[in-house]
């Protein structure tokens, strides 16, 4: 009986696995956009975004930022 239900388990498992697998590969591009849609969503509404370092950057770093003052 014990080997019964440890079969089961693992089989129950490989099809989650395997249905989750089948989500992907069938909805993976509805699922891409619409998490690009929920990040372009929140960017408008809470501000947040991706914040540019280099040139373009509204702040200056030098390396007196990186001394240990701790």
């Amino acid at each position: 009986m014990k080997v019964f239900n440890i079969v089961w388990k693992i089989l129950a498992a490989l099809a989650i696995i395997a249905g989750i697998f089948y989500a992907v590969v069938k909805y993976g591009d509805k699922i891409v956009s619409w998490a690009k849609g929920m990040y372009n969503w929140c960017k408008d509404k809470c501000g947040y975004g991706v914040h540019l370092v280099g040139e373009e950057a509204d702040f200056e770093v030098s390396e007196a930022d990186f001394e240990g003052n701790a």
